[in-house]
């Protein structure tokens, strides 16, 4: 096989024992092995140590990609409209891909903060960080905020923003997700504007 071909089928293996990983996730929290990660995905064990060293290496990872597909589809939904349109896009993009997609992201908590790994230059955070700033600088110059460290703003939208939290209020409270997004992307800017 040609070096292109063998990088397809690495990427694709590695793409399928990360969704293999959100199923072990959702089903079993974070309580599992590489060989049973292997098993569920029905690969060799010495096939998931090629792509990942250990448990902490593949969480890494898992949470990375999910982190990549939230700025992937930020910056594909673009920043047509004004500031509050852009918002609003964001904020439904992100609760619909927490309830779904980064669900199981909930059982990811790195022992770094936020701003910890910001200020130490992790590409997912630095990027995503990044979209919400731009975002928020847009919302302070429209007036539509008041002025503030767009960086700790972004940190709040974060926090309210978290998976545990879109988790519990759609399978737990029974919310639909544009009740939950009404709710949260509400509680935000009342957050942001209280600290005028």
């Amino acid at each position: 096989m040609s070096g292109p071909t063998l990088r397809s089928d690495a990427l694709r293996t590695r793409e399928r024992l990360l969704e293999a990983a959100g199923d072990l996730l959702e089903m079993r929290g974070p309580a599992f092995t590489l060989p049973e990660l292997a098993r569920h995905a029905g690969v060799g064990t010495a096939t998931v140590y090629r792509h990942f060293t250990d448990v902490a290496d593949l969480f890494s990872a898992f949470e990375s990609r999910a982190i990549a597909a939230l700025v992937a589809a930020i910056d594909e939904a673009g920043t047509a409209g004004g500031a509050r349109q852009s918002f609003d896009r964001i904020c439904a993009i992100w609760i619909r891909r927490s309830v779904r997609e980064s669900a199981a992201a909930r059982f990811l908590r790195s022992h770094r903060g936020l701003l910890e790994r910001y200020r130490s230059g992790d590409p997912g955070i630095v990027a995503l960080i990044g979209r919400l700033v731009a975002t928020l600088e847009a919302l302070i110059a429209a007036g539509l905020l008041p002025e503030q460290d767009p960086v700790a703003a972004a940190l709040v939208w974060m926090t309210l923003f978290d998976e545990r939290t879109t988790v519990d209020l759609s399978r737990i409270h029974a919310w639909t997700t544009r009740r939950i997004t009404d709710y949260l992307s509400a509680a935000v800017l009342g957050a942001l504007r209280a600290t005028a």
